[in-house]
């Protein structure tokens, strides 16, 4: 991973995981052009049947602060789950 000022980047074929407050199919919804511009098409995914309402996504050079400032400014909490 590298650090770049308060932007994390994380290397190739990384997997990163969040913690989200996403709830429904409708929010997914209200992010889905967002979270394709960000990470790509198919290069992410939710599972709301899990308590911490997880959100994944792979991509070849993924942000962790602007995907977690994505969500804020969408109305969502989310929060980066580390190993």
């Amino acid at each position: 991973m590298e650090a770049v000022g308060k932007q994390r980047i994380r290397k190739p074929g990384n997997i990163l995981v969040f913690k989200t407050s996403v709830q429904t199919k409708k929010h997914i919804k209200q992010l889905r052009l967002l979270l394709d511009k960000e990470a790509g098409k198919r290069k992410w995914n939710f599972d709301l049947d899990d308590q911490d309402k997880i959100f994944r996504t792979r991509s070849m050079k993924v942000n962790v602060y602007s995907t977690i400032q994505l969500f804020k400014q969408a109305g969502f909490a989310c929060e980066e789950l580390k190993e």
